[in-house]
């Protein structure tokens, strides 16, 4: 399969894929999937022919994404006018599955190119991402004010420990990713002081956050 991929993936850009070819490249978008997939993945829909067809099923693959590759995904849709493109990505950025990852200064630019008509029915999206930020904000607000004390040695289980996949965007020490923050010193102290500078924190990041929200019995299976 990786091989494949990575045929799709080197492909010029504007060729069009065969729909055999698109359905196995939406396949492996599926964020339970090994992460050097999604992004051969991602590189072969995004350098694909931007048919109506690609991108109305990229619509709906959306649901299986994370908020990585969906951050990569969305410039796609701005390759396109088409009304029916159009509807389809805020159908998609609507369901309760993909909201929490968009963030509304993400998406607008991309349906901005749409026609008239998508840009009003974009403003339900619009009205909804602006309430997802103030409850996300608030339940931060209440996150950071609980955060005191804290045990390095599960911190570090939690970040190391593929289920959270934080090492996939940050980095602790040398090794990590590095789309995310360095993470060094107290955690709670480092992600305060970020909010505190960012008030408004990517709304994808937060996605992420709540994402692997951990209970004792998860820490107790990683210990």
């Amino acid at each position: 399969d990786e091989q494949r991929l990575m045929h799709l993936a080197a492909r010029p850009v504007d060729q069009a894929l065969a729909p055999d070819a698109l359905g196995f490249v939406l396949s492996k978008l599926d964020k339970s999937g090994p992460p050097a997939e999604r992004s051969l993945a991602v590189e072969a829909v995004t350098r694909a022919k931007p048919t109506p067809a690609t991108l109305t099923a990229l619509a709906g693959a959306l649901k299986s994404c994370g908020p990585t590759e969906l951050a990569r995904l969305l410039p796609a849709f701005a390759r396109s006018a088409d009304p029916k493109v159009g509807s389809a990505l805020i159908t998609a950025a609507l369901d309760p599955a993909v909201r929490p990852m968009v963030r509304k200064e993400q998406v607008q630019p991309v349906l901005d190119k749409y026609p008239a008509a998508v840009r009003a029915e974009a403003a339900k999206l619009y009205a909804a991402l602006d309430a997802q930020f103030a409850n996300e904000r608030a339940k931060l607000e209440t996150l950071l004010a609980e955060t005191k004390g804290g045990d390095v040695r599960r911190g570090q289980a939690v970040f190391n420990n593929p289920k959270a996949a934080c090492i996939t965007c940050h980095a602790m020490g040398y090794l990590g990713g590095k789309v995310g923050r360095h993470i060094a010193g107290d955690a709670a102290r480092c992600l305060r002081g970020h909010a505190q500078r960012r008030a408004d924190l990517p709304r994808r990041a937060i996605a992420a956050l709540e994402a692997v929200m951990l209970d004792e019995r998860d820490l107790q299976r990683m210990e």
